[in-house]
Protein backbone atom coordinates (compact mmCIF):
# COMPACT_ATOMS: atom_id res chain seq x y z
CA UNK A 1 0.00 0.00 0.00
CA UNK A 2 2.70 2.08 0.27
CA UNK A 3 4.13 1.91 -3.02
CA UNK A 4 0.97 2.39 -4.32
CA UNK A 5 0.73 6.00 -2.55
CA UNK A 6 4.19 7.10 -3.01
CA UNK A 7 3.42 6.10 -6.93
CA UNK A 8 -0.11 8.19 -6.71
CA UNK A 9 1.63 11.25 -5.29
CA UNK A 10 4.92 10.66 -7.92
CA UNK A 11 1.52 10.75 -10.53
CA UNK A 12 0.19 13.53 -8.89
CA UNK A 13 3.87 15.25 -9.17
CA UNK A 14 2.83 15.97 -4.97
CA UNK A 15 6.53 14.15 -4.46
CA UNK A 16 9.32 16.98 -3.64
CA UNK A 17 12.80 15.86 -5.01
CA UNK A 18 14.21 15.59 -1.28
CA UNK A 19 11.54 13.18 -0.86
CA UNK A 20 12.30 10.94 -4.33
CA UNK A 21 15.92 10.79 -3.41
CA UNK A 22 15.00 9.89 -0.38
CA UNK A 23 12.32 7.09 -0.92
CA UNK A 24 14.84 5.33 -3.63
CA UNK A 25 17.92 5.84 -1.52
CA UNK A 26 19.72 7.63 -4.86
CA UNK A 27 23.40 8.23 -4.69
CA UNK A 28 22.09 11.95 -6.48
CA UNK A 29 22.25 15.19 -6.13
CA UNK A 30 19.07 16.93 -6.06
CA UNK A 31 20.27 19.87 -8.85
CA UNK A 32 21.37 16.98 -11.40
CA UNK A 33 17.69 15.20 -10.38
CA UNK A 34 16.75 18.77 -11.37
CA UNK A 35 18.36 18.50 -14.43
CA UNK A 36 17.21 15.08 -15.79
CA UNK A 37 13.88 16.02 -14.94
CA UNK A 38 14.03 19.21 -16.55
CA UNK A 39 15.44 17.34 -19.30
CA UNK A 40 12.68 14.56 -19.52
CA UNK A 41 10.13 17.63 -19.58
CA UNK A 42 11.53 19.26 -22.54
CA UNK A 43 11.43 15.96 -24.57
CA UNK A 44 8.07 15.78 -23.62
CA UNK A 45 7.54 19.34 -24.83
CA UNK A 46 9.33 19.04 -28.56
CA UNK A 47 7.22 15.73 -28.52
CA UNK A 48 4.23 17.55 -27.84
CA UNK A 49 5.18 20.04 -30.87
CA UNK A 50 6.07 17.45 -32.79
CA UNK A 51 3.06 15.81 -32.64
CA UNK A 52 0.92 19.19 -33.56
CA UNK A 53 3.42 19.80 -36.75
CA UNK A 54 2.34 15.86 -37.44
CA UNK A 55 -1.41 16.98 -36.82
CA UNK A 56 -1.11 20.46 -38.92
CA UNK A 57 0.69 18.18 -41.73
CA UNK A 58 -2.11 15.57 -41.85
CA UNK A 59 -4.78 18.08 -41.67
CA UNK A 60 -2.78 19.77 -44.85
CA UNK A 61 -2.50 16.50 -46.77
CA UNK A 62 -6.23 16.00 -46.34
CA UNK A 63 -6.68 19.77 -47.79
CA UNK A 64 -4.68 18.54 -50.71
CA UNK A 65 -6.04 15.35 -51.23
CA UNK A 66 -9.95 17.03 -51.12
CA UNK A 67 -8.36 20.00 -53.58
CA UNK A 68 -7.03 16.67 -56.25
CA UNK A 69 -10.16 14.53 -55.53
CA UNK A 70 -12.58 17.78 -56.70
CA UNK A 71 -9.61 18.48 -59.47
CA UNK A 72 -10.42 14.81 -60.53
CA UNK A 73 -14.03 15.48 -60.81
CA UNK A 74 -13.67 18.35 -63.05
CA UNK A 75 -11.30 16.80 -65.14
CA UNK A 76 -13.78 13.31 -65.23
CA UNK A 77 -16.56 15.80 -66.54
CA UNK A 78 -14.97 17.54 -68.67
CA UNK A 79 -13.78 14.08 -70.50
CA UNK A 80 -16.79 13.06 -70.33
CA UNK A 81 -18.11 16.30 -72.04
CA UNK A 82 -15.52 15.80 -74.83
CA UNK A 83 -16.14 12.12 -75.18
CA UNK A 84 -20.21 13.22 -75.96
CA UNK A 85 -18.06 16.09 -78.38
CA UNK A 86 -16.42 13.51 -80.41
CA UNK A 87 -18.92 11.00 -80.18
CA UNK A 88 -21.08 13.72 -81.66
CA UNK A 89 -18.88 14.94 -84.51
CA UNK A 90 -17.97 11.69 -85.65
CA UNK A 91 -21.79 10.80 -86.20
CA UNK A 92 -22.03 13.99 -88.14
CA UNK A 93 -18.43 13.13 -90.22
CA UNK A 94 -19.78 9.83 -90.71
CA UNK A 95 -23.60 11.43 -92.05
CA UNK A 96 -21.93 13.85 -94.26
CA UNK A 97 -19.32 10.97 -95.68
CA UNK A 98 -22.61 8.83 -96.41
CA UNK A 99 -24.61 11.94 -97.49
CA UNK A 100 -21.41 12.88 -100.07
CA UNK A 101 -21.21 8.97 -101.34
CA UNK A 102 -25.33 8.64 -101.48
CA UNK A 103 -25.24 8.47 -105.22
CA UNK A 104 -22.03 6.23 -106.06
CA UNK A 105 -22.06 3.51 -107.06
CA UNK A 106 -19.11 0.56 -106.75
CA UNK A 107 -19.14 -1.72 -110.04
CA UNK A 108 -16.72 -4.83 -109.07
CA UNK A 109 -15.38 -7.37 -112.00
CA UNK A 110 -15.29 -4.92 -115.10
CA UNK A 111 -12.79 -5.99 -117.81
CA UNK A 112 -9.50 -3.42 -117.89
CA UNK A 113 -7.58 -3.21 -121.12
CA UNK A 114 -4.32 -2.14 -121.15
CA UNK A 115 -4.00 2.08 -121.47
CA UNK A 116 -8.21 2.18 -120.49
CA UNK A 117 -9.02 5.37 -121.62
CA UNK A 118 -12.19 7.52 -119.92
CA UNK A 119 -14.59 7.49 -123.04
CA UNK A 120 -13.68 3.74 -123.31
CA UNK A 121 -14.59 3.44 -119.59
CA UNK A 122 -17.61 5.57 -119.28
CA UNK A 123 -18.80 3.20 -122.51
CA UNK A 124 -18.20 0.21 -120.77
CA UNK A 125 -20.12 1.71 -117.89
CA UNK A 126 -23.73 3.07 -119.65
CA UNK A 127 -23.34 -0.36 -121.74
CA UNK A 128 -23.61 -2.42 -118.21
CA UNK A 129 -25.94 -0.10 -115.94
CA UNK A 130 -28.09 1.81 -119.21
CA UNK A 131 -28.58 -1.20 -121.28
CA UNK A 132 -27.72 -4.26 -119.31
CA UNK A 133 -29.94 -2.92 -116.60
CA UNK A 134 -31.97 -1.51 -118.50
CA UNK A 135 -32.12 2.09 -116.44
CA UNK A 136 -31.84 4.36 -119.62
CA UNK A 137 -29.42 5.96 -117.65
CA UNK A 138 -26.09 7.97 -120.52
CA UNK A 139 -23.59 9.58 -120.45
CA UNK A 140 -25.49 13.29 -119.32
CA UNK A 141 -26.45 11.10 -116.09
CA UNK A 142 -23.13 10.53 -115.27
CA UNK A 143 -20.62 13.09 -112.74
CA UNK A 144 -17.97 10.71 -112.44
CA UNK A 145 -16.08 7.87 -113.19
CA UNK A 146 -12.96 6.08 -112.21
CA UNK A 147 -11.27 3.11 -111.70
CA UNK A 148 -10.29 2.94 -107.80
CA UNK A 149 -7.20 1.41 -106.44
CA UNK A 150 -3.74 0.60 -107.46
CA UNK A 151 -2.88 -0.73 -111.13
CA UNK A 152 -0.80 -3.92 -110.28
CA UNK A 153 2.29 -4.64 -112.15
CA UNK A 154 0.73 -7.80 -113.47
CA UNK A 155 -2.42 -5.92 -114.61
CA UNK A 156 -4.56 -9.51 -114.28
CA UNK A 157 -6.71 -7.41 -111.93
CA UNK A 158 -9.69 -5.67 -112.84
CA UNK A 159 -10.30 -2.71 -110.58
CA UNK A 160 -13.44 -1.99 -109.24
CA UNK A 161 -14.99 1.22 -110.70
CA UNK A 162 -16.84 4.21 -108.87
CA UNK A 163 -19.56 5.64 -110.88
CA UNK A 164 -21.10 9.04 -109.52
CA UNK A 165 -24.53 9.84 -110.59
CA UNK A 166 -26.65 13.08 -110.93
CA UNK A 167 -29.42 11.83 -108.43
CA UNK A 168 -29.89 9.67 -105.57
CA UNK A 169 -32.98 8.13 -107.67
CA UNK A 170 -30.73 6.88 -110.16
CA UNK A 171 -28.62 4.97 -107.93
CA UNK A 172 -31.71 2.92 -106.30
CA UNK A 173 -33.12 2.54 -110.16
CA UNK A 174 -30.06 0.27 -110.71
CA UNK A 175 -29.72 -1.42 -107.49
CA UNK A 176 -32.99 -2.55 -107.57
CA UNK A 177 -32.17 -4.02 -111.37
CA UNK A 178 -29.13 -5.61 -110.26
CA UNK A 179 -30.86 -9.48 -110.69
CA UNK A 180 -30.41 -8.26 -114.60
CA UNK A 181 -26.96 -9.24 -114.08
CA UNK A 182 -27.64 -12.70 -112.74
CA UNK A 183 -25.35 -15.34 -114.47
CA UNK A 184 -22.81 -12.54 -115.28
CA UNK A 185 -19.49 -12.33 -112.83
CA UNK A 186 -20.09 -8.16 -112.21
CA UNK A 187 -22.26 -6.64 -109.51
CA UNK A 188 -22.82 -3.51 -108.15
CA UNK A 189 -22.98 -2.19 -105.14
CA UNK A 190 -23.16 1.12 -103.04
CA UNK A 191 -20.25 3.45 -102.05
CA UNK A 192 -19.85 2.14 -98.67
CA UNK A 193 -17.26 3.47 -96.51
CA UNK A 194 -13.88 1.62 -95.76
CA UNK A 195 -15.62 0.36 -92.61
CA UNK A 196 -18.64 -0.68 -93.68
CA UNK A 197 -17.10 -2.47 -96.49
CA UNK A 198 -15.12 -4.38 -93.86
CA UNK A 199 -17.82 -5.42 -91.94
CA UNK A 200 -20.35 -6.87 -94.80
CA UNK A 201 -17.03 -9.06 -95.42
CA UNK A 202 -17.23 -10.46 -92.24
CA UNK A 203 -20.88 -10.76 -93.06
CA UNK A 204 -21.12 -12.40 -95.90
CA UNK A 205 -20.13 -16.03 -94.42
CA UNK A 206 -23.09 -15.87 -92.22
CA UNK A 207 -25.93 -14.59 -94.96
CA UNK A 208 -24.86 -17.39 -96.97
CA UNK A 209 -25.63 -19.81 -93.93
CA UNK A 210 -28.50 -18.20 -93.19
CA UNK A 211 -29.83 -18.73 -96.42
CA UNK A 212 -28.52 -22.57 -96.89
CA UNK A 213 -30.73 -22.90 -93.33
CA UNK A 214 -33.59 -21.29 -95.26
CA UNK A 215 -34.04 -18.02 -94.03
CA UNK A 216 -34.88 -14.74 -95.43
CA UNK A 217 -31.49 -13.12 -95.32
CA UNK A 218 -30.08 -9.79 -96.85
CA UNK A 219 -27.10 -6.72 -95.92
CA UNK A 220 -28.33 -3.36 -95.37
CA UNK A 221 -24.86 -1.02 -94.91
CA UNK A 222 -23.33 -2.37 -92.37
CA UNK A 223 -26.31 -4.98 -90.80
CA UNK A 224 -27.33 -8.55 -91.47
CA UNK A 225 -31.29 -8.72 -91.91
CA UNK A 226 -32.70 -12.31 -90.84
CA UNK A 227 -36.39 -12.44 -91.96
CA UNK A 228 -36.74 -8.55 -91.31
CA UNK A 229 -34.90 -8.03 -87.83
CA UNK A 230 -31.38 -6.45 -87.90
CA UNK A 231 -28.09 -7.90 -86.52
CA UNK A 232 -24.70 -6.29 -86.47
CA UNK A 233 -21.88 -8.33 -86.52
CA UNK A 234 -21.27 -8.27 -82.36
CA UNK A 235 -25.06 -9.35 -82.03
CA UNK A 236 -24.72 -12.25 -84.34
CA UNK A 237 -21.81 -13.07 -81.81
CA UNK A 238 -24.30 -13.19 -78.73
CA UNK A 239 -26.64 -14.95 -80.46
CA UNK A 240 -24.81 -17.66 -81.39
CA UNK A 241 -22.92 -17.81 -77.72
CA UNK A 242 -26.70 -17.68 -76.12
CA UNK A 243 -27.24 -20.76 -77.95
CA UNK A 244 -24.11 -22.51 -77.84
CA UNK A 245 -24.99 -21.92 -73.49
CA UNK A 246 -28.43 -22.96 -74.03
CA UNK A 247 -27.24 -26.09 -75.61
CA UNK A 248 -24.52 -26.93 -73.06
CA UNK A 249 -27.12 -26.45 -70.26
CA UNK A 250 -29.83 -28.75 -71.55
CA UNK A 251 -27.44 -31.11 -72.53
CA UNK A 252 -26.39 -31.32 -69.02
CA UNK A 253 -29.60 -31.50 -67.14
CA UNK A 254 -30.61 -34.19 -69.66
CA UNK A 255 -28.04 -36.32 -68.22
CA UNK A 256 -27.20 -38.69 -65.75
CA UNK A 257 -25.89 -37.10 -62.36
CA UNK A 258 -23.03 -39.87 -62.81
CA UNK A 259 -22.16 -38.75 -65.98
CA UNK A 260 -21.94 -35.17 -65.41
CA UNK A 261 -18.10 -35.17 -66.02
CA UNK A 262 -18.35 -36.99 -69.36
CA UNK A 263 -20.85 -34.77 -70.54
CA UNK A 264 -19.02 -31.83 -69.66
CA UNK A 265 -16.10 -33.29 -71.46
CA UNK A 266 -18.53 -33.86 -74.66
CA UNK A 267 -19.40 -30.01 -74.47
CA UNK A 268 -16.28 -29.06 -74.34
CA UNK A 269 -15.19 -30.59 -77.72
CA UNK A 270 -18.50 -29.22 -79.03
CA UNK A 271 -18.19 -25.53 -78.14
CA UNK A 272 -14.45 -25.34 -79.75
CA UNK A 273 -13.01 -22.80 -76.98
CA UNK A 274 -9.87 -22.50 -79.05
CA UNK A 275 -12.30 -20.67 -81.94
CA UNK A 276 -14.00 -19.33 -79.60
CA UNK A 277 -10.44 -17.99 -77.79
CA UNK A 278 -9.80 -16.53 -81.82
CA UNK A 279 -13.00 -14.60 -82.41
CA UNK A 280 -14.90 -17.69 -84.48
CA UNK A 281 -18.44 -18.77 -83.86
CA UNK A 282 -18.97 -22.47 -83.76
CA UNK A 283 -20.56 -23.41 -86.90
CA UNK A 284 -23.10 -25.48 -84.66
CA UNK A 285 -24.43 -22.77 -82.50
CA UNK A 286 -24.66 -20.60 -85.69
CA UNK A 287 -26.89 -23.42 -87.42
CA UNK A 288 -28.95 -24.03 -85.07
CA UNK A 289 -29.45 -19.94 -84.17
CA UNK A 290 -30.69 -19.58 -87.93
CA UNK A 291 -32.64 -22.59 -87.33
CA UNK A 292 -34.52 -20.99 -84.55
CA UNK A 293 -35.03 -17.70 -86.54
CA UNK A 294 -36.18 -20.38 -89.04
CA UNK A 295 -38.62 -21.76 -86.93
CA UNK A 296 -39.68 -18.51 -85.59
CA UNK A 297 -40.66 -17.19 -88.93
CA UNK A 298 -42.55 -19.88 -90.13
CA UNK A 299 -44.44 -19.62 -86.22
CA UNK A 300 -44.78 -16.05 -87.09
CA UNK A 301 -46.22 -16.83 -90.22
CA UNK A 302 -48.64 -19.35 -88.73
CA UNK A 303 -50.14 -17.14 -86.49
Amino acid sequence: MASLSFAWKLFNNKLDVPEIVTKFNLNISSLDIMHLLNDIKSKIDKNAIDMSEVKNSLSQTNSNLEKIITEHNVLRDEIINLREVVNKQEKEIKFLKNRFKENNLIIYKVNEPDNETYEALEEAVINIIGLQMETGIDSSDIIRIKRIGIKTKTGNKNRPILVKLATFKMMIQVLKNGKKLAGSNISVTPDFSAEVREVRKKLYPYLKSARECGNRAYMRDDKLFVNGKGYSLEEIKMECEKVSLKQSESEIDTSDKDSVVKEDNKLDRKVKTPNRKRGRINNGSLARWLQLEKKRNIDKIDK
